[in-house]
């Protein structure tokens, strides 16, 4: 088998390789972790990057569902390029989607988890939960395993999410 080769620091569209991952997948296939120029990351097959399958962490693809989304209806909100705007959108797509990004399924489409029916506007979110606090993110707390719904979310800083995590939570719980 011949040895994998190195595109480290290689541009692939908006993606740049930054370090091999696995020798070989189960495909056969060289992984890299690579940054895109939105500030997001990916991981991808060498031969997808190669052959221009993947050029994105799939920032282009929420670019154009956002805009299509703006291009149907108006927001009253006025926020839908705040940092509370996309926790919320994220917050929906990690609940519904199964296609696109594969651990979501495992995390939170076959755990049961949901956003509650209040939160799928985002006016509501916002009147919840305020505006989203610099260094902050949306963490399900007390409940790591809970729905998104007010009684079971908050605004956390990394060290607070770092003590919410699954694992942590159920050595605790022992």
């Amino acid at each position: 088998m011949a040895k994998p080769a190195n595109i480290k620091g290689q541009r692939f569209g908006k993606l740049v390789a930054v370090r091999m991952l696995a020798e070989r997948d189960h495909c056969r296939s060289v992984q890299w972790f690579c940054r895109c120029d939105c500030g997001g990351s990916t991981i991808a097959a060498v031969r997808s990057l190669r052959s221009g399958n993947t050029k994105t962490c799939g920032c282009s693809w929420w670019d154009a569902a956002a805009a299509e989304r703006t291009r149907k209806r108006s927001t009253t909100h006025g926020q839908y390029k705040s940092r509370t705007y996309r926790t919320w959108t994220a917050m929906l797509h990690r609940c519904r989607s199964t296609t696109k990004h594969p651990s979501n399924v495992k995390y939170y489409v076959d755990n049961g988890v949901a956003v509650c029916e209040r939160w799928r506007s985002f006016e509501n979110f916002l009147a919840d939960m305020g505006p989203r606090p610099v260094g902050h993110s949306l963490d399900r707390y007390p409940n790591p395993e809970g729905n998104y719904e007010p009684k079971n979310c908050r605004w956390a800083t990394p060290r607070q999410q770092r003590h919410n995590w699954r694992k942590d939570a159920k050595r605790r719980a022992r």
